[in-house]
């Protein structure tokens, strides 16, 4: 008498390698959102980075001219009083500029990439604030920015701006 040979594989076999399967599914799934995460963060903090500077240096281009062009359309008037007002319209220029040189939100590409407040809080990941601080006599600029770790903030003057 012949034995029949059987071909193929044992459901045991089979619910093994899925679930082999499964397991690195969820490993592979877990490591690339903490990649994407990051490369979000990354690009977040450099387009901080590149804004911050370039305030940095306008400002520092203001003690030596009245006015700073940063394109045709968006030029710093260095002549600005010292007020919470006058922060506001050279935060204006920098926030336009950075729309107009299409800064995008890594975290979200519908919300807006930065926003002048003022004063106060934000706490959408990826997004830049513009905003001013009493000093005990002046004003300064502030840059924040903050990611799914942390918040980072640069201040930045004119000199004669805040003195403490």
């Amino acid at each position: 008498m012949k034995k029949i040979k059987k071909k193929g594989f044992t459901l045991i076999e089979l619910l093994v390698v899925v679930a082999i399967i499964g397991i690195l599914a969820a490993v592979g799934v877990t490591a690339y959102s903490g990649y994407t995460a990051e490369a979000k963060r990354n690009a977040t903090i450099a387009q901080f980075k590149n804004l911050s500077k370039l305030i940095h240096s306008s400002l520092k281009l203001c003690e030596i001219e009245s006015t700073v062009k940063l394109s045709t359309t968006r030029i710093v008037n260095c002549s600005v009083p010292n007020t919470p007002s006058g922060i506001g319209q050279v935060a204006d220029v920098f926030l336009n500029y950075a729309k107009d040189q299409n800064f995008k939100n890594p975290y979200d590409n519908s919300a807006p990439v930065i926003i002048y407040t003022g004063r106060g809080g934000d706490n959408v990941d990826g997004r830049m604030r513009l905003d001013y601080e009493a000093c005990a006599s002046g004003t300064k600029l502030n840059l924040w920015v903050k990611t799914h770790k942390e918040t980072l903030k640069e201040s930045h003057m004119m000199d004669g701006w805040c003195t403490n």
